[in-house]
Parts: C-alpha cells; sequence; structure tokens
C-alpha cells in the first residue's frame, strides 16, 4: 500500500539575516499544527537574501501557492525593501503574499512600530503575523494559517 499526498509549494523571501531559515526551522517541529483533513506536505523555499531583489527572484516563486515575505522587525532597512518586493509580488504573482515579523522575541529591539506595520497590510491588503523562532506558539498559528490555505 502507498502512501499519497499532496504537496504543497511555500516560498519564503527576506532580506539577507531576516530570520527565514530560522522560521522554516521552527515549522519543522514534529509537534507543529496537522490537518485534519488527510495528510499534506509543505515544501518551503528559502530564498538567498541576496537573491530577493533580483529579477531572477520570480523563477523561485512559480507555483508558489503562498509566499511568506519575513521583515526582520530590529532592522528598518529591512522595512523599507520589503515595500518594493511585496509591491512586485502583489503585481507579478497570483499567490497568497503573507508578511511575517521575525525576532518579536526582542522587543527592546524593535525598529518598526505596529503602526507602520499595520499600514504596510492595509496598503497592500496582505495578512500579517509576528514570530520568533524560539516561540513555538506563534509560530504554530502562522503554521496552521498556512494549512487552511493550502486546504
Amino acid at each position: 500500500m502507498s502512501l499519497t499526498f499532496d504537496r504543497y509549494k511555500l516560498c519564503v523571501l527576506g532580506t539577507k539575516a531576516s530570520g527565514k531559515s530560522s522560521l522554516i526551522g521552527s515549522m519543522a517541529n514534529p509537534l507543529a499544527a496537522k490537518s485534519n483533513k488527510y495528510t499534506m506536505e509543505l515544501f518551503f523555499v528559502d530564498v538567498p537574501g541576496h537573491e530577493v531583489f533580483s529579477d531572477d527572484s520570480i523563477r523561485y516563486i512559480t507555483d508558489s501557492r503562498v509566499v511568506l515575505v519575513c521583515i526582520d522587525l530590529t532592522s528598518e532597512d529591512t522595512f523599507e525593501s520589503i515595500k518594493s518586493l511585496i509591491s512586485k509580488l502583489k503585481a507579478s504573482k497570483d499567490a497568497k503574499v503573507i508578511m511575517v515579523g521575525t525576532k518579536c522575541d526582542k522587543a527592546n529591539k524593535k525598529k518598526i512600530t505596529r503602526e507602520k506595520l499595520d499600514q504596510l497590510r492595509q496598503m497592500f491588503q496582505v495578512e500579517y503575523f509576528e514570530c520568533s523562532s524560539i516561540d513555538a506558539q506563534q509560530t504554530n498559528a502562522l503554521l496552521k494559517r498556512l494549512i487552511d490555505l493550502v486546504e
């Protein structure tokens, strides 16, 4: 008897050191959210930070159901760069775009206000989650949402 399941591609974008790889690693936890309907495989593509803003970055997101855009909450430069990236994604891709504020556990180093994030979220009509790779509860909420989106 062979096991069959659906496989969904999700792309993770963000500037260098924005927490992309840590986010993916925290969602790979075997205790993470599960689908009640059937077995599925979520295939994450971690796009290198130096390639995110190149014209070739579109090849990474081809066939992705969801694109996660990581924003390092401790870096104002990341926030400014992400605006153009989300604009480019919304113009060229049908995949669902979700902004993910990373490193939220470093509240004393936070440089991006919630008001700025809300403005960006509303401007582009995207969902927003804040996560820390050390807090499974926040990461599981995002993972549950991803499962809902691909089911």
